[in-house]
């Protein structure tokens, strides 16, 4: 039994998949087939179903998973605690990266910092909208990711190490009739158009749960520009943090929004719960932390 067939094992439950989980271990699909083939026959019992277009595990599998994902984390526990007693951290962080502007998390300069204290790791950065980020962490597939955090109880599996909180404002056209008002209230909202992102978005959740009102979402977008440049044209308006706002347009008007639960944006730094990490990963994540005081 070696090391990366269990590795392969975890991937292919991870993606339902032998050809993803081929991609992510960086091997031909052939011998991750050929070393799962191997482990199998080694073990004396079939780990997964093969299907035309999927893979499963078995009920043997279902029950093995967990011992073997109790390998994987232990053998990578023995390589990150021989990374710190030698006082040199390498490797690679995968990092979940949201649209944020630079006023609200200096990536690059993060990265940078993070480079110059630790030049044995490379950092992969992958964009993506938040849900969709938070569960690649708790997968496994991305190290740590900033992230928008919706109201409520924190998601099982995800830990949040530092985050910080931002007002939301409505944007509206300059000249708009709610334009240059102190702030509008919700029923003053009712009968308006918006932009928004769609329902799986950290932003749109908080929206809906704050916005009580059946809201006429004239367009979903998926970008924090073109939310800004629909409000520019006069085709909608939307709601965004202040800061992303300042970003990307000066040609548009922000209100604030008097609404009771205090209309606000979460950005935090997600973790996986129940894995400790690689030296790498930890590193980068003390690094992220003291970049995101809150």
């Amino acid at each position: 039994m070696e090391h990366r067939q269990l590795v392969y094992a975890v991937a292919i439950s991870d993606h339902g998949s032998f050809t993803r989980a081929a991609a992510e271990c960086f091997v031909v699909q052939s011998a991750l087939s050929q070393q799962i083939r191997k482990l199998e026959d080694e073990l004396g019992i079939r780990i997964f179903d093969r299907h035309p277009r999927s893979v499963s595990l078995t009920p043997d599998g279902e029950a093995l998973l967990p011992a073997i994902r109790e390998a994987v984390g232990a053998f990578e526990q023995v390589r990150t605690t021989a990374q710190e007693l030698s006082g040199a951290v390498r490797g690679r962080v995968t990092l979940g990266l949201m649209a944020v502007p630079p006023a609200t998390v200096q990536v690059a300069g993060l990265v940078a910092d993070f480079h110059r204290a630790h030049p044995g790791v490379d950092v992969t950065i992958s964009s993506g909208h938040s849900m969709q980020l938070r569960e690649q962490v708790r997968r496994g597939e991305l190290d740590c990711a900033v992230v928008g955090v919706p109201s409520g109880p924190e998601s099982e599996g995800l830990r949040y190490r530092a985050s910080l909180v931002e007002d939301l404002c409505l944007v509206v056209p300059q000249g708009h009739q709610l334009a240059g008002r102190p702030q509008v209230a919700a029923d003053q909202l009712v009968d308006q158009r918006f932009v928004d992102f769609p329902t799986d978005y950290a932003l749109r959740q908080e929206l809906d749960r704050l916005l009580t009102f059946e809201r006429r979402i004239a367009f979903e977008v998926t970008r924090v520009e073109q939310v800004v440049q629909f409000v520019e044209r006069g085709l909608a308006i939307g709601v965004l943090p202040r800061s992303v706002v300042a970003s990307w347009s000066r040609e548009v008007a922000l209100v604030p929004v008097a609404i009771e639960g205090n209309p606000t944006r979460r950005v935090a730094l997600v973790l996986p719960a129940a894995r400790t990490g690689t030296a790498a990963a930890r590193a980068f994540a003390e690094a992220a932390a003291r970049s995101m005081p809150g």
